[in-house]
């Protein structure tokens, strides 16, 4: 079996098979978000890569890193994800497969997959490989990283609706997102790309010294600022955009909505001029 704490409770033995339920029973919700991982592809694609050198003690928790998303996941778990106790357990997964991967099995993960790009969505594939070793704060070889980049900029970023069985690549959210996290990766720190991200220029807090705002009337996409909002308005899909355009037009500023720091779903603060809420 892979390395374990001793002292690690019920419930964190407990989700690490979560993922391998997903690969048991395949999903078929296609996407409930815009970003990396937020759709089961992504998330399908990561326990496939699990197993890329075999099962058992070979088998890495590379899914395990990012499957807090999963609309899969059992009630309970998704509580306990919002826990002090699964932070910790987290902190210690993503710091012991970094130490994995920075031994060779980031290289050998990329020389494997990149190999296979010609299969259905093996370009893709590829990004999420990517996505994941930045996840975990792995050493990434500069040729890699670029390959990653050249990848990334030939899959289009699709908007709004898909049906689920197309459902394939990025979103244009998830695009960015990945894009902003090359443009500032640092090997030894790892990127969540669970927090907050802008959905138009893909950046985090890290990046831009503050946390993104929920849009005060969609409350479905962040932005770092009005101009990233602005821009973004064409691509709302139908009723978030005609309530954002209804509003605007009796309004000379755009509105955004305070974030709540640890909540996934929450009300905004009282809405203000661009001005004042950034």
């Amino acid at each position: 079996m892979s390395s374990r704490t001793p002292s690690i409770c019920i419930s964190c033995i407990l989700i690490n098979h979560i993922s391998c339920d997903r690969q048991l029973k395949p999903a078929n919700m296609g996407r409930w978000g815009y970003r990396m991982f937020e759709g089961d592809v992504d998330l399908d694609f990561a326990c496939e890569i699990n197993g890329a050198f075999g099962e058992g003690p070979a088998e890495l928790e590379l899914s395990h890193m990012i499957h807090q998303t999963d609309m899969l996941a059992p009630a309970w778990a998704k509580v306990y994800f919002g826990t002090g106790e699964y932070r910790d357990e987290l902190a210690e997964r993503v710091d012991r497969v970094r130490k994995q991967l920075n031994a060779g099995l980031c290289d050998r993960l990329f020389y494997k997959y990149r190999a296979l790009e010609d299969q259905w969505n093996g370009k893709y594939r590829v990004v999420v490989v990517a996505a994941l070793m930045m996840r975990a704060g792995a050493f990434i070889k500069q040729d890699n990283l670029d390959h990653a980049r050249e990848l990334a900029n030939e899959i289009p970023g699709k908007h709004g609706f898909v049906w689920p069985l197309a459902e394939e690549g990025f979103r244009y959210a998830g695009k960015v997102q990945f894009l902003a996290a090359l443009d500032n990766y640092k090997p030894g720190t790892p990127r969540d790309f669970n927090e907050p991200s802008c959905f138009h220029c893909g950046k985090v807090c890290v990046d831009i010294g503050k946390t993104p705002k929920k849009c005060g009337k969609c409350e479905s996409a962040w932005y770092c600022n009005a101009d990233c909002q602005k821009a973004q308005w064409k691509n709302h899909n139908a009723e978030e955009n005609a309530e954002c355009l209804r509003t605007a037009a009796h309004q000379p500023t755009l509105v955004l909505g305070e974030i709540a720091p640890s909540s996934r779903v929450s009300q905004p603060s009282n809405h203000a001029d661009v001005d004042d809420a950034l």
